[in-house]
């Protein structure tokens, strides 16, 4: 297993697709900086993001979308300063490039200060290891203004990353005996006939509480044989399309970048008549329009291809509380941000194409709100509304209209409020169309759950925002 020291060079070369400065690992003997300027008195930063870069230019992060190994000034001085990164390691194709990228902050936004990338290393993995990323660091703060810098290049200027580690798989031939239990991965799709031993608990762990309809109640540790699985493909739709490399919130492998924000849900048909003499409207949930998520976020100009490669591809999006939804994307709106040149602004939607699990719960352990068991979390918000049915007929000569009340549709009512445990698909369950009684301690009516809506932010990442609304319904 190659352990390697790694420089920040400043001469380019061009692997899969990107021309960047080399990151090898010798060192060159022309430096070079990157400087930038702002008004007051400012604590500068320094860190790095990671990606692995595919032949035909895809990259996916390894880095969870900050800079890492952070280091910083906060009074005038320069030199060389030093953080570690536990890197996490990663699958790799032999013709898979590293591409490690330094940023600067010397507002209150990182700035790109270039780009390095390695040759194609020819390694099936990038070990797990602990980076030790070095970085010659200026600051200076003359009235008004501070001043940051980051050089590299030279072996006075020694930017480099330590203890970079990658391996190569030997292979094995392929036999009934050969045990897999260590390494079991995906390929398993291809190998589905073992009769071996073959403890594979921990790898579906994932999975095991969204397909449940295993055989045995997913018993299958005592033997991986076909006449286990004999409804694998009927009664898991998703399950080989769930398995990817890339870190959440992903679509497939490629790991969506920068992510602010989430919003996903679906919309419910909801047939609606009002009744004459009726204080409640006729409704009925008549069916369901399939979820649809709205993902924003930012990217660089280097990161567009790859982007783009994605649309119209059908692949599984994973957000970051890792809930699959097997989705087709489509086309995405760019503005140009005016945080910092080269940077785009992004929106794109996912059209799901496969109904998701029903899911049980009895929600929080206590609220105010309940719907049949169900126990909302966290309400924030609470609106009742009804829309009275009314007659008013002018009638000519006469200064009064022919008014009177026929009626009303029934109470809606809205509901916002937020979770830290996923409650998702248990809320989703409850729009069945099946009639429940709702009670918020003021009032008790029977009532049916419209498709409830979700917001996941990258500023409140531990949280999922919800709303629900619910239309009264005769008992």
């Amino acid at each position: 297993m190659p352990t390697e020291t790694r420089y920040l060079r400043s001469d380019e070369w061009t692997v899969n697709g990107l021309t960047a400065e080399k990151l090898t690992t010798t060192q060159h003997t022309v430096s070079q900086y990157f400087e930038f300027t702002d008004e007051g008195v400012i604590t500068v930063y320094w860190g790095i993001r990671v990606w692995k870069r595919a032949s035909g230019g895809a990259e996916t992060e390894i880095t969870a979308g900050t800079p890492v190994a952070q280091v910083s000034r906060s009074t005038n001085g320069e030199g060389i300063q030093s953080n570690t990164w536990a890197c996490p390691g990663a699958g790799l194709l032999s013709t898979d490039a590293i591409v490690v990228r330094v940023y600067q902050k010397t507002d209150s936004t990182w700035d790109l200060c270039e780009d390095w990338i390695t040759e194609q290393i020819g390694a099936t993995t990038l070990t797990a290891a602990t980076w030790t990323v070095y970085y010659y660091t200026y600051r200076n703060y003359l009235p008004p203004n501070t001043t940051g810098r980051f050089y590299w290049s030279t072996s006075t200027y020694d930017s480099r990353i330590e203890n970079f580690s990658w391996s190569v798989a030997v292979e094995k031939l392929f036999t009934d005996a050969l045990s897999i239990t260590d390494v079991f991965s995906k390929l398993v799709i291809k190998y589905i006939t073992f009769t071996d031993a073959l403890a594979i608990a921990d790898i579906f762990s994932k999975i095991v509480t969204k397909y449940k309809l295993f055989t045995d109640a997913l018993s299958i540790t005592d033997a991986f044989l076909k006449a286990k699985l004999k409804i694998f493909t009927d009664s898991l739709k998703l399950w080989d399309r769930w398995f990817h490399a890339a870190t959440p919130p992903a679509f497939g492998e490629y790991q969506l970048p920068n992510v602010q924000e989430i919003t996903h849900g679906d919309t419910s048909l909801l047939a609606e008549k009002p009744l004459p003499e009726s204080e409640i409207a006729y409704r009925e949930i008549i069916g369901a329009t399939g979820e649809e998520a709205t993902v924003t976020g930012w990217l660089l100009n280097a990161e567009r291809a790859a982007f783009l490669a994605m649309v119209h591809q059908k692949r599984i999006l994973l957000d970051i509380w890792n809930r699959p939804i097997y989705a087709l994307m489509l086309q995405p709106e760019f503005t140009k941000s005016d945080q910092a040149e080269g940077l785009w602004d992004y929106r794109v939607k996912f059209l799901a194409l496969d109904v998701g699990f029903p899911a049980s719960s009895t929600g929080a352990a206590s609220s105010p709100i309940t719907f049949g068991s169900f126990k909302f979390p966290n309400v924030q918000s609470h609106t009742v509304t009804d829309t009275s049915l009314e007659v008013d007929k002018p009638i000519p000569g006469a200064q009064l209209s022919y008014r009177t009340l026929v009626g009303s549709t029934g109470r809606r009512v809205t509901i916002t409020g937020w979770m830290t445990t996923d409650l998702r698909d248990a809320m989703n369950t409850l729009s069945d169309g099946t009639a429940r009684t709702f009670n918020d301690s003021q009032q008790t009516f029977s009532a049916l759950m419209l498709k409830p809506q979700f917001t996941l932010n990258e500023a409140t990442e531990s949280v999922i925002d919800y709303t629900v609304e619910f239309v009264e319904v005769e008992a």
